[in-house]
């Protein structure tokens, strides 16, 4: 563009044979040049900042991915310690279901159901929650 002023210039100073309607187009020429040039650096910007922030939501992403994983991870293994621990009949509730019952010392298997089903056998003391298996996805 520095070379297309000073041509543009030196035809206005001299005039060398030069007819006004060339001077006019060659001005015009440069100043939609320089408006395209400021449309670009204008454009190129906001490209720049959409990419930072596809960035930004991708790291977000990731880390909330992270963050999901650790925490389906420590839902698992509470569930597991939780089934691992027999409680007490009192703290049974029809909101747990079907649970698994069993009498201390371990003689026979556990009894399967709630203690308000038509054949509960009273003599159960403890219970654990039923875990169902889930198969890994990979």
């Amino acid at each position: 563009m520095r070379d297309i002023n000073e041509v543009l210039h030196r035809l206005a100073v001299t005039r060398l044979g030069c007819p006004t309607f060339v001077l006019d187009e060659l001005e015009r020429l440069y100043n939609e040049a320089e408006e395209n040039g400021m449309a670009n650096a204008l454009l190129e910007a906001d490209l720049y900042e959409s990419k930072q922030e596809v960035i930004r939501l991708n790291y977000i992403a990731e880390k909330q991915s992270d963050e999901l994983i650790r925490e389906k991870e420590l839902v698992n293994s509470r569930r597991k310690q939780s089934a691992e621990v027999p409680r007490p009949i009192d703290e049974w509730g029809e909101d747990h279901g079907d649970v698994l019952w069993w009498e201390f010392p371990i003689v026979e298997p556990p009894y399967c159901g709630t203690p308000l089903d038509a054949d509960w056998p009273d003599y159960h003391t403890h219970w654990t929650p039923i875990n169902i298996p889930v198969l890994k996805e990979d």
